[in-house]
């Protein structure tokens, strides 16, 4: 699963579960899923822990290790009140998105 995706599945939920109804049971274990799923083939590259070590050195903090219980302990709730914090329908949200010539 690529980034790409894993966004298209953030943008879905914030959209179409705009607060306070917030993402169901179901559509959180898909986003939960989609993370693991990136946090497994992620570490299998260099990209990932030349960036992540990178950003250890620039700002000081871990963010390699608990990764994968952060993701695997994130409960719906604390889902559901990030998004509202993320978007309570009243701000812009503007997502740039780079690609590469392949």
């Amino acid at each position: 699963m690529s980034a790409t995706h894993g966004i298209d599945i953030l943008l879905f939920l914030l959209f179409s579960c705009p607060p306070p109804s917030g993402a169901t049971s179901d559509q959180f274990n898909r986003v939960r899923g989609a993370m693991l799923s990136q946090y497994e083939n992620g570490i299998r590259t260099n990209a990932y822990w030349h960036n992540n070590i990178r950003l250890h050195e620039l700002l000081g903090k871990d963010l390699i290790t608990d990764h994968k219980a952060a993701i695997e302990s994130l409960t719906l709730e604390e889902f559901n009140q990030f998004m509202r914090n993320l978007y309570d329908g009243n701000n812009r949200i503007q997502i740039n998105m780079h690609g590469v010539a392949e």
